[in-house]
């Protein structure tokens, strides 16, 4: 089992059974927060999609239990998205927080995981190494219907951004963007975004 020093101090309610023995998820946790070896991180996440496959409903509700924890997962499972490992990782990460915020169904924890992404992905001013933040998105708002109001409504430059990337010449950009865009279509409130809807339904025509 994997527990860190304070494991002796986390309650009961942290630990979950598996095929390959007990897991505190507490402890998986402080191994994402602290300066412990990419590889070991890697192996601990894949230990909480498989947490989360068995226990889904046990383990979201400890975590629901309080938000800044919640918010802080979720803040930190981003980092796999941004940094430079194996692409089977960043779809792991990706399954893991869409199984986390859509089950979770807080209002806060999606509002900054919103914010992160957004911030994120125009800082690093590359639509190819943003595909797996994109990804996110387009599956968050796949499952969370009402979360294309709150995109279009708060992160307005944001959505600019993914229509401006249409023009990139990668197709696996473009069809993760098209994605996102196709779930803005839908909505009917936005006016100011009916160009946008335009430009949307060109490309998929």
């Amino acid at each position: 089992m994997e527990v860190q020093e304070n494991h002796p101090k986390h309650d009961q309610k942290w630990l979950f059974m598996t095929e390959d023995g007990p897991v505190c998820l507490a402890c998986l946790i402080e191994i994402f927060n602290n300066e412990y070896p990419l590889s070991k991180k890697q192996y601990c996440l894949r230990r909480l999609q498989d947490l989360l496959n068995r226990h889904k409903n046990d383990v979201v509700e400890v975590i629901g239990k309080d938000t800044r924890v919640a918010i802080h997962l979720t803040l930190t499972l981003l980092e796999f998205l941004v940094i430079d490992i194996d692409s089977r990782v960043k779809i792991i990460a990706v399954d893991v927080l869409v199984l986390i915020i859509c089950n979770l169904k807080s209002e806060e924890v999606v509002s900054c995981v919103l914010e992160e992404i957004s911030t994120k992905t125009q800082k690093m001013c590359s639509y190819q190494n943003s595909l797996p933040l994109f990804g996110l998105v387009g599956n968050l708002l796949e499952n969370i219907p009402p979360l294309v109001e709150q995109l279009v409504q708060c992160h307005g430059s944001y959505v600019d951004y993914i229509v401006k990337g249409l023009n990139q010449p990668d197709e696996h950009v473009q069809s993760s963007l098209a994605f996102i865009l196709i779930h803005v279509c839908c909505i009917t409130s936005a006016d100011y975004f009916k160009p946008t809807t335009k430009v949307c339904l060109l490309y998929y025509n």
